[in-house]
């Protein structure tokens, strides 16, 4: 039998350099990520090591570093993301990542903007 596991990683906080505008890259500021992919798991046995499964931890590595790479849209980030984490576990059929960008520099703007890709 097939078990589909579901693995998130949500409200991962970085202060980055992200950004169109110089003020961005030189002030940075904070940004959300939730990360969410899901595979198939072809046994219903116990998973008994981690490499049973998708380390977490490995995958907030992999976030943690491309979000510390400065970049001018996020949508590039978010791609960066979701092609290093398929490198290293293939067995991935779904990744969403979403990076909110909080209180962005847009006059008279209160609130946050996101990018998500799929």
């Amino acid at each position: 039998m097939k078990n589909e596991i579901n693995i998130s990683l949500e409200g991962l906080t970085f202060y980055c350099y992200h950004g169109l505008h110089k003020e961005e890259r030189l002030l940075g500021g904070e940004f959300e990520v939730d990360f969410k992919t899901k595979y198939l798991r072809n046994s219903d046995s116990e998973i008994v090591s981690i490499d049973e499964t998708v380390d977490y931890e490995k995958i907030y590595e992999i976030i943690k570093l491309q979000m510390m790479q400065p970049q001018d849209l996020l949508e590039n980030v978010a791609l960066s993301i979701i092609q290093d984490v398929r490198k290293q576990f293939p067995q991935l059929q779904e990744t969403s990542v979403c990076i909110c960008k909080k209180n962005p520099p847009i006059i008279n703007f209160t609130g946050k903007v996101s990018v998500t890709v799929n």
